[in-house]
């Protein structure tokens, strides 16, 4: 219904989107393209749910049927792993992709940038936060990073040494 709306805003009535103005258009074009979201969350669990990977408990939440074990403790997971690497490290990852923000708007007129170099800007920028959250949450955090980055150079440096 949503996109019908758009396209009737659009291309009927010629009112262009725009975010600058924050339009109608736009406003419908950006609940549609959440309501699409939604729509594709809800049918990955619905059919991780159909296949046995994941299961509806009671309480009408999702978790898997794999348990994470951390510190002991049994904590069942419904979330992909990355989701819980930036959910672990949700400031620093804040921080890296607000720096990354910068870096593109400085390097990149991205006013003119063509779509197909903007959408590799954008899955470049995904891949860098993603993996950054990954790596931050194997390495258990900025300091653990740091202690593992000094612990490997020292070892590097002993060996050297013998």
């Amino acid at each position: 219904i949503l996109w019908c709306i758009l396209f009737f805003l659009e291309y009927i009535l010629h009112i262009p989107t725009s975010r600058r103005s924050t339009n109608a258009t736009f406003v419908v074009w950006a609940l549609a393209q959440n309501v699409l979201g939604l729509f594709l969350t809800w049918l990955a669990f619905f059919l991780c749910e159909e296949e046995g990977n994941i299961e509806k408990h009671d309480d009408g939440k999702y978790r898997s049927k794999e348990s994470i074990s951390k510190t002991n403790v049994s904590v069942s997971s419904s979330s992909p792993m990355i989701f819980e690497a930036a959910n672990h490290h949700g400031m620093t990852i804040f921080i890296i992709a607000n720096l990354l923000t910068g870096v593109v708007n400085l390097s990149i007129n991205t006013l003119e940038v063509s779509d197909g170099c903007a959408v590799i800007v954008i899955l470049a920028y995904l891949v860098s936060v993603g993996s950054t959250a990954l790596l931050l949450d194997w390495c258990g955090g900025v300091s653990g990073g740091i202690k593992s980055v000094v612990s490997f150079l020292s070892r590097k440096k002993s060996k050297e040494k013998s």
